[in-house]
């Protein structure tokens, strides 16, 4: 969806995905990182950079919990930001 510019809707599906990891995994978990941080890059593409760095703070918290400062993952977030 982002790469046919329809990031709308492609936010919408992310924050339904969202809603239901939520549930099943809670907020710290991996795959709520994904999600978040794939958000951010959406917004990112929309340059609504301020909302987008908020939601890569989210996933570099959850992933520099889970994993560490120096995990791969945590570096990747870091680059996004």
């Amino acid at each position: 969806l982002i790469s046919l510019g329809r990031h709308e809707e492609a936010l919408k599906m992310y924050h339904k995905a969202l809603s239901t990891q939520l549930m099943v995994f809670g907020i710290r978990h991996p795959k709520m990182a994904v999600i978040i941080s794939n958000m951010a890059l959406v917004l990112k593409e929309q340059a609504r950079n301020k909302e987008a760095l908020a939601l890569y703070s989210d996933a570099l918290a959850i992933r520099s919990d889970l994993f560490g400062k120096k995990h791969p993952d945590v570096a990747t977030t870091l680059t996004n930001i």
